[in-house]
């Protein structure tokens, strides 16, 4: 269970590149070759990603991996495949597969996604609904057996620049009713013009059991969010591409982005 908490934290198995606002380098150059996603007792703990294309089916392998001792040593490694209509992430040992623990369908955008880590069983299955133009919404529900139960639900406004200005989130009152929880959160952000390299990202943003953040949808990287009266900042750090290098979030953790193949 340690193994599948950290795995739920951050993962990375593909970057759609964008292509509007693209500095100098191509789709392929800039992909994200690794991605430390957190800092565990004062080392880094990140994500060493390989692609893999064929006519078939799209394939990335990511190895999960934390710094000690000046180099990664390797924890888990995870598959994450792509086919005409469908998406999966599997456990992956040397050239074996091991248990399946994300499937999803997907028709040029992801219609919907299950993921099994639910207690008791169950999983948590998340639908997504693109028929109002320039929104999107995703419901998140946590099934077991033949009946499922509502968690949550996200309305995404998405601007002229292809990020989310703003999004709406409704959660079930009988299950967030604690001292620190909401049911209702109107949320606005603003953002940078450079691309964001963890869009579309789906293990990171799905394979938990929360709505998926703005960072998945949005085309650059958000700078703001003001909610209920206060504005929270994030501080970049650019390279010479100029892709993010490093991101400090309003609770202060700090995310890391290495691009291989370009000049970052």
């Amino acid at each position: 269970m340690k193994k599948l908490v950290w795995f739920v934290v951050f993962a990375i198995f593909t970057v759609e590149c964008a292509t509007e606002d693209f500095k100098p380098g191509s789709e392929e150059q800039c992909k994200v070759g690794r991605y430390v996603f957190a800092q565990e007792n004062g080392t880094d703990r990140g994500y060493e990603i390989s692609y893999v294309q064929n006519t078939f089916t799209r394939v990335e392998v990511a190895v999960d991996q934390i710094f000690k001792n000046g180099q990664w040593l390797v924890n888990d490694t995870y598959r994450h495949i792509y086919s005409n209509d469908s998406i999966y992430i599997k456990e992956f040992n040397g050239f074996r597969e091991g248990a399946t623990l994300l499937s999803g369908l997907y028709k040029d955008k992801i219609q919907e996604v299950t993921t099994n880590i639910a207690d008791n069983g169950g999983v948590y299955r998340f639908r997504f609904d693109y028929s109002t133009t320039q929104r999107i919404a995703v419901t998140l529900e946590k099934v077991v057996g033949n009946s499922s139960e509502f968690d949550s639900r996200a309305v995404y406004y998405i601007n002229n620049k292809a990020d989310v200005e703003r999004v709406e989130i409704f959660k079930n009152p009988d299950k967030y009713n604690g001292p620190n929880d909401f049911t209702y959160r109107d949320i606005k952000f603003t953002y940078d013009e450079i691309q964001n390299p963890i869009r579309d990202l789906v293990i990171s943003h799905f394979f938990k059991a929360e709505l998926p953040d703005v960072t998945y949808f949005s085309m650059h990287n958000r700078l703001e969010e003001t909610y209920d009266g206060t504005t929270r900042k994030y501080t970049y750090e650019y390279g010479t591409d100029p892709m993010p290098k490093k991101v400090t979030t309003p609770d202060g953790v700090t995310l890391k982005f290495e691009y291989p193949n370009c000049t970052n």
